[in-house]
């Protein structure tokens, strides 16, 4: 049931932060800045979403 199933994730949260430790992960400051090509998409995404609000 319920317990059961709390014990499942409290026990895979556990596993992933074991394997993360583990095997060691990271990202740079590069890695969170969206490409030229992305940056056009979303701004034309936002915008597209603007004028239909309007």
């Amino acid at each position: 049931g319920l317990d059961a199933a709390r014990k499942f994730w409290g026990h895979t949260q556990w596993l992933v932060n074991y394997w993360l430790l583990q095997q060691g992960f990271s990202i740079g400051i590069g890695d969170t800045i969206a490409d030229a090509a992305t940056m056009k998409t979303i701004n034309e995404t936002i915008s597209k979403a603007k004028n239909e609000v309007n």
